[in-house]
């Protein structure tokens, strides 16, 4: 765990895109339906950054689905 390798004064360095996504490092740990809400997340995330997606839209998602 990475709070235990910093106590332990091994701090990870990660290069780029070496650093594992959560999806890599929950692989196969966590229930499917929350990682495709967390992906539905994301997404919305991206396409509200971009002017895709309007912020009453995005707010009105989330509030009914509880985030």
């Amino acid at each position: 765990m990475l709070t235990t390798s910093i106590k332990k004064g091994r701090i990870p360095f990660y290069r780029g895109s070496e650093m594992p996504t959560w999806k890599e490092k929950l692989a196969g740990r966590m229930d499917p339906l929350l990682a495709e809400e967390i992906d539905v997340f994301e997404t919305q995330m991206v396409l509200r950054r971009q002017g895709k997606l309007d912020e009453k839209i995005f707010a009105e998602t989330r509030l009914r689905r509880g985030c």
